[in-house]
């Protein structure tokens, strides 16, 4: 090797390395600022009408059929349960408003009344306001969901909301980066915020992660979400007043910590 070619090589072995350096480093920062494109997507919906009702959301599902049937309740009906229907400036409809829920074409139809009326199958009913269950909070001073004296990561920074399943084993929780605005009703709590959300699942009893966490598309506002169960603990639904995302959860998986 003549001394003219050494230095030419020792230039390209630099040129290589600081390459590399570049490329690793860059890629580490993606994967920390859209932490979001490690995790599967909710399957979500915005139905035409879906924010013109204020009366609450029931869900009917079937033994024999993967099928859930979704109803929009009417604001001021007698089965609605959202006390503070009929926001000032927005239209309300004087009817409910029915959808069918295939997981296999992964499509959200709307159908008629008569056939939530012919279905025979569970319902639960979307309860707005909850507190959280013993011995869960929300340590004010992180945002972040505590089991006694211990804090529980989530997948976003701070801890939204969280929903029992009918048996209550297990949790539904909502949680978003911290990249957003955080958005504080007038007496205390959190409302919401308008970063990234994710869904969880989460063991009552171990405290522990089930599988793992789902990215709730960005496709509202997102300030005010809410998450409930369908009644045979297959499906968790979150919704806003402009969309529903619907997300078959399997609960017999083990937990992961």
């Amino acid at each position: 090797m003549t001394k003219r070619t050494r230095p030419a090589r020792i230039r390209w072995t630099i040129a290589v390395f600081l390459l590399c350096a570049t490329a690793i480093a860059c890629l580490t920062i993606y994967m920390r600022d859209v932490p979001s494109r490690r995790y599967a997507e909710a399957k979500c919906f915005t139905p035409p009408v879906w924010g013109r009702n204020r009366g609450g959301v029931e869900l009917m599902t079937f033994p024999d059929s993967e099928i859930l049937l979704i109803r929009s309740l009417r604001a001021g009906s007698s089965k609605g349960v959202n006390a503070r229907a009929g926001r000032i400036g927005t239209r309300q409809e004087d009817r409910d408003y029915y959808y069918s829920f295939d997981p296999m074409a992964e499509m959200l139809t709307q159908v008629g009344e008569d056939r939530w009326d012919e279905a025979i199958g569970s319902v639960s009913t979307y309860t707005y306001a909850r507190r959280l269950p013993k011995p869960f909070r929300r340590d004010t001073s992180t945002w972040q969901l505590k089991a006694g004296g211990t804090i529980i990561p989530a997948a976003g920074d701070w801890f939204h909301k969280m929903a029992l399943s009918p048996s209550g084993r297990f949790a539904a929780v909502l949680s978003a980066d911290a990249d957003g605005q955080l958005n504080l009703p007038f007496i205390g709590g959190y409302a919401g915020c308008t970063a990234q959300h994710y869904c969880q699942l989460l063991s009552v009893d171990e405290r522990a992660w089930v599988g793992e966490p789902i990215l709730i598309p960005m496709i509202s506002v997102k300030t005010g979400l809410d998450v409930f169960w369908s009644p045979d603990e297959r499906y968790v639904v979150v919704l806003d007043i402009q969309s529903v995302c619907i997300i078959p959860v399997d609960t017999s998986g083990e937990s992961r910590g």
